[in-house]
C-alpha cells in the first residue's frame, strides 16, 4: 500500500491500560499489576488511547492506519 506525500511517524502510543481497565470493568485482572500492563478491554465499548506524531496533524495531507492484533 502506498500513501502520498511525506510520512508523518509516530513517536509514541499510550493505551491508557489502568483507565481503560477501569472504563471495561476488568481492572481486577492480575495482568494490569505490572509494570507494563496489556491492554484488556471488552469487546464492541469504546477506549482511548493518543499517539503522538514526530510533527502535527494534518488530516488533508495525514492518513493514520491501525493495526491490531489480539492475544499475542
Amino acid at each position: 500500500m502506498s500513501f502520498l506525500g511525506p510520512s508523518n511517524d509516530v513517536t509514541s502510543v499510550d493505551l491508557f491500560q489502568r483507565d481503560n481497565a477501569k472504563e471495561h470493568r476488568t481492572f481486577k485482572y492480575d495482568i494490569l499489576d505490572k509494570n507494563n500492563p496489556s491492554l484488556v478491554i471488552r469487546r464492541g465499548d469504546p477506549f482511548f488511547m493518543a499517539i503522538q506524531l514526530r510533527s502535527a496533524y494534518d488530516q488533508d495531507n495525514n492518513k493514520i492506519r491501525l493495526e491490531f492484533l489480539f492475544g499475542m
